[in-house]
């Protein structure tokens, strides 16, 4: 909606195309599915096809060493992951090689390789011990694969933008450590019936003269080989041979990275090697607890079980589809939305910066699990450790998965009966090692720091920046109101700092939760350079006390601050508190709680308690903290002389939704309150970017709510065009006149008493 400001007129110019009211369902279903059967849209859907159109030799070699080099690296994983989920050794190989062959053809990221991951083991362990067994686990996956197939083909993949980074950060490290933990029974050879963190260490502690050196031996000596390994692959250290040629410095280093590479594959060889010979000497007391016998062959192909066959001489029930689903309970929508992440999540950080269809993604990663299930695996995902294998391992596309998968089929079919001498300390140990760079503690420094850091305004707390309405309006030159040095966010959260220490509240923006907020008044320079006393900076205890601590010691802010939170009994208790802000956890809790409280929150909810509500919790508080900003939105206001009549402006910030009506009818009352003799305001709705109807309805009110009580005239400035088409249409014809789009038009008002 371009301003004619000569001519203080606008122009209404259709900003968008006009839809099709007369086209029938019939039709409608038709134009959809004529543009989904494109050719450009079925590549999407098949990026296999992309792929194979320019595949060389070349590429292949390429992908056929990376496949086999990820096949070492998953077989012992599998192998693992299995007894992490409390399901058979064989169920993890049978999880294992499907969703390669499927990803294949379907996914759109060269890099990933789908399979079972830790994460998946520890959430699938939480329902299989509560609901019975690998059936369950089966079901849950051909289940999570149709929940993720229907999302994917509605279009859902906005869905994970829910979950926020800190909340998915504190459940991938709760998760990390509780799987470690859960590792620690087979490396100190004990048994542990208990589930979670406090029940393993206090079933440690009971049972420590009861530990079983030589697993404890065995898993140390992995533990630190492992370790040493990964080290070594990072190291570069074929660069430190500088006697040997360029060629010999390369062969070197291809050797040292290969056996780095399937240092798992590797340890779990030695491992049984030491087995065998450890139970051959004496044979008669195993002292090494071992994998045991696992079922050699494929699995069947067939369908997922859907009713369970209890044995009766065991008093087991049986159980129809609708006791499955209720045995598995909100596991069927929490294992889904875990893959999701999870997978989204890798796909960005390999997708090297090209835009991932997180809807496509969300279509491959449900066909794997709706595949998988028919070959009894449990629920699986993307795998960020051996994604990371196979971009290092300089795979082309995602053929390598092929021969991934074939080399796990291979390991079904021919060394099954050599897995029962896997020690169960090398398996905790490859498990421990895996999960403990999953923590994410670097995350939460990032997000301590961004929150802690001082922002040039807590610095220099003489520097405040206000609104500037330097720009009045005068027969000479006609402007629009200046907002150009509105508060920023930094300048938001309303702690100001003196040398390190905390000088007491700001009153200078709405955006900070904590803070009671005070609209800015500061008269902006007119013509006359006549200015008006700032009802800003009017004096209240809190902003006394403000300026009493500035100049305080250390030692005398903490007693000041006593006797101050002794005698503020008539104040509210987070009021209160925000004089103890100096202390460093009072500080660290109200400036950085939008993103440290749910991480937080996430990661104890989940440690303690259990992993599928922690992130549910953690997700509802950042969802709350949300709602919370869309309820205060960022508003200015002030007073400004135009021809000599003061005008209250009001600028809103953003979006203006349904949870924002009661702030700013309450910013603006007060504003008015304090500024008695103003009879006009102006909202300035350059700014506002959308609007809901419920916004429009609290503003129409408000209109007639200040006409009628004090007879005070309400325009609305410069509005975009779909603002104002939703403020017209909830305001109706008779508030027409209060739409102004120059302060010529503005000017007018004080003649015209209100009326354009």
């Amino acid at each position: 909606m371009p301003l004619d400001s000569s001519s203080a007129k606008f122009v209404v110019e259709a900003d968008e195309a006009p839809l099709k009211t007369d086209y029938s369902m019939k039709q409608q279903v038709k134009e959809r599915l004529k543009k989904s059967c494109t050719k450009k849209n079925l590549l999407r859907k098949f990026p296999v096809v992309n792929y194979l159109r320019n595949y060389t030799v070349g590429t292949g070699v390429e992908d056929a060493i990376a496949g086999f080099t990820v096949g070492l690296t998953v077989i012992p994983q599998a192998i693992a992951y299995a007894d992490v989920a409390g399901l058979p050794v064989q169920y993890g190989l049978y999880s294992a090689f499907m969703g390669c062959f499927v990803y294949f053809i379907f996914g759109s990221v060269k890099d990933i390789t789908i399979g079972p991951t830790a994460i998946m083991a520890i959430m699938v362990h939480e329902y299989v011990n509560k609901a019975g067994g690998p059936d369950h686990a089966v079901l849950l996956c051909f289940i999570a694969g149709i929940i993720e197939l229907i999302l994917g083909f509605l279009n859902m993949g906005f869905l994970v933008t829910f979950i926020s980074t800190p909340v998915t950060s504190a459940f991938v490290t709760a998760a990390a450590i509780t799987i470690a933990c859960s590792q620690l029974k087979s490396l100190f050879g004990v048994k542990v019936e208990g589930e979670g963190i406090v029940s393993t260490f206090s079933e440690i502690g009971r049972q420590i003269g009861d530990i079983n050196g030589y697993d404890f031996l065995l898993g140390s000596v992995t533990i630190v080989a492992l370790l040493i390994l990964r080290w070594a692959g990072r190291a570069k250290l074929e660069n430190r041979m500088t006697s040997l040629s360029e060629a010999k410095r390369k062969l070197v280093g291809k050797i040292i990275w290969f056996i780095c590479t399937a240092r798992n594959a590797l340890l779990v060889l030695i491992g049984m090697a030491v087995a065998v010979i450890v139970q051959e000497e004496d044979s008669t007391k195993k002292p090494l607890h071992l994998t045991g016998d696992v079922k050699s062959g494929l699995p069947p192909f067939a369908l997922p079980p859907f009713s369970v066959h209890g044995n009766e001489t065991a008093g087991e029930p049986n159980e129809d589809f609708g006791d499955m689903l209720s045995s598995l309970g909100q596991a069927i929508f929490i294992i889904p939305l875990i893959a999701i992440l999870e997978h989204i999540a890798i796909a960005k950080a390999f997708a090297k910066g090209k835009p991932v269809d997180a809807n496509q993604e969300m279509i491959a990663l449900g066909l794997c699990n709706v595949l998988s299930s028919f070959v009894s695996s449990f629920p699986v995902t993307g795998s960020f450790s051996r994604t990371a294998v196979n971009a290092t391992s300089g795979v082309r596309t995602p053929a390598g998965g092929l021969i991934t998968g074939a080399l796990v089929i291979l390991a079904l079919g021919l060394l099954t009966p050599y897995f029962y001498y896997i020690p169960k300390a090398t398996l905790g140990a490859v498990i421990i090692c895996a999960v403990i760079f999953m923590v994410e503690y670097e995350e939460f420094i990032h997000i301590w720091k961004t929150k802690m850091q001082p922002s040039l305004q807590d610095r220099h707390p003489d520097k405040e920046t206000k609104p500037s309405f330097d720009n009045a309006a005068t027969p000479d030159k006609e402007t629009k109101p200046s907002f150009d040095n509105a508060a920023t966010p930094d300048k938001e959260n309303g702690s100001q700092l003196r040398d390190g220490m905390w000088a007491g509240p700001s009153r200078a923006g709405p955006g900070h939760p904590d803070k009671e907020t005070k609209p800015s008044f500061d008269n902006a320079a007119t013509p006359d350079k006549e200015t008006k006393p700032s009802f800003d900076n009017a004096a209240t205890p809190d902003k006394e006390l403000s300026e009493a601590n500035k100049e305080m010691s250390a030692a005398e802010l903490v007693s000041e601050g006593e006797k101050t939170i002794s005698g503020l009994r008539d104040y509210d208790f987070r009021r209160n508190l925000l004089y103890l802000q100096w202390v460093p956890l009072f500080s660290c809790i109200f400036r950085a709680e939008i993103d440290l409280i749910p991480w937080c929150v996430t990661f104890f909810a989940c440690l303690f308690y259990k992993l599928e509500y922690g992130i549910l919790i953690g997700a509802a508080v950042s969802i709350v903290f949300v709602v919370y900003a869309a309820s205060h939105p960022k508003i200015e206001i002030s007073d400004k002389k135009i021809n000599g009549t003061t005008h209250l402006v009001v600028c809103p910030r953003g979006y203006l939704f349904f949870p924002s009506v009661d702030t700013l009818r309450q910013m603006v009352l007060k504003a008015m309150m304090q500024q008695p003799h103003i009879k006009n305001i102006v909202v300035d709705c350059s700014g506002i970017r959308d609007a809901d109807f419920t916004t429009a309805k609290g503003l129409d009110t408000l209109v007639q709510d200040v006409k009628r009580d004090q007879d005070i005239h309400m325009s609305f400035y410069n509005p975009i065009p779909k603002v104002e088409r939703m403020l017209r249409g909830a305001m109706g014809d008779q508030h027409y006149n209060t739409f102004v789009h120059s302060e010529a038009t503005i000017m007018n008002n004080n003649t015209s008493n209100g009326m354009v």
